[in-house]
């Protein structure tokens, strides 16, 4: 659950630009094992801005490319130890967009938050990435 906000312009070539903030609660987990021990990592939510450009075509619908930054609330668990991790990376994204009513749109969208390194408990390292897709 979340929502954005944001603005474009048109050209008269049907060439969109525009920025957007987003914010989005998450579900899902992901498990690894490590020896004899399961760490599980849980995304709690996000939010990026994020600049955007594409092609407006056929009546009110939109296709864009999306990317700029983006945050991400995660809390990971190994077995008995919790950390909650606040990331910062790179995200970027496709969304195709129709827009029913004046200043208002619902759309398909894929944003990837890019992989990052991270540490966990003082000095475990992890591999992050997440592939985040949502319709409204």
């Amino acid at each position: 659950m979340g929502g954005n906000v944001g603005c474009d312009y048109q050209f008269a070539s049907n060439i969109v630009i525009g920025a957007k903030f987003e914010a989005n609660w998450l579900t899902g987990s992901g498990e690894t094992d490590f020896g004899s021990f399961r760490i599980t990592a849980e995304p709690q939510w996000y939010r990026a801005e994020l600049g955007r450009v594409g092609y407006a075509f056929a009546p009110n619908w939109l296709a864009s490319f999306q990317a700029g930054s983006a945050s991400i609330s995660q809390k990971v668990a190994f077995p008995t130890l919790s950390d909650s991790e606040l990331l910062c990376v790179f995200a970027w994204g496709l969304e195709l967009e129709y827009e029913f009513g004046d200043g208002f749109s619902f759309g398909l969208s894929y944003l990837h938050l890019s992989d990052r390194q991270i540490e966990l408990f003082g000095d475990l390292q992890a591999n992050f990435h997440s592939d985040v897709f949502y319709f409204g």
